[in-house]
């Protein structure tokens, strides 16, 4: 169970490191889980994706998982990631957004927009420390930017009706970045 203060969440998480929505569909208990619903929305994750074979299989696999879950009567999402921080992380960010976003309209699915969220926050605060130590992964910041995101959007609630465990500027800050990135 998961909750903002809004409402909870009931939710089931298949998330093994390092895996494709196509490892997620044939190596893993997703399908299983899809299977074990009833579901309302199944939210959709690889990694960033921005090599022109990683866009193209994270656009087929989109499809394909979309298709599977409508026919079990629920929403396909398809959240949005970051680059690594590592390397050309301004450089990454816009085929990444194009990737995910070429993917969710091909799958005509629901658009979860972290990745671009996290810009947004950094045209606010470029210090602020969204990845955690490994430099990929999210620190608590930058994962509750992106759960912010993902439930503002599931929940149909604004970003700035969610009540955050922050300091009011950040609160605000993490508010404002999160419905830029959700009105795109």
């Amino acid at each position: 169970m998961w909750s903002f203060g809004h409402g909870t969440i009931a939710y089931r998480t298949v998330a093994p490191g390092g895996v494709s929505l196509e490892d997620h569909w044939t190596l893993t208990r997703a399908r299983e889980a899809l299977d074990q619903g009833p579901w309302d929305y199944v939210v959709l994750q690889q990694g960033p994706s921005t090599l022109p074979e990683s866009a193209a299989n994270l656009k087929e696999w989109a499809v394909r998982w979309a298709d599977a879950i409508r026919e079990h009567g629920a929403t396909p999402a398809l959240y949005e990631v970051w680059p690594d921080s590592s390397y050309c992380i301004r450089r990454c960010f816009p085929p990444l957004v194009s990737s995910y976003r070429q993917a969710a309209n091909a799958a005509h699915a629901m658009f979860l927009p972290a990745g671009e969220a996290w810009q947004a926050a950094w045209r606010r605060n470029a210090r602020l420390p969204l990845y955690g130590p490994d430099g990929f992964h999210p620190s608590r910041l930058g994962t509750t930017l992106a759960a912010l995101v993902i439930y503002s959007r599931l929940t149909h609630t604004p970003p700035a009706r969610v009540a955050l465990p922050y300091p009011a500027k950040t609160a605000k800050l993490l508010r404002a970045a999160a419905a830029e990135a959700l009105s795109r």
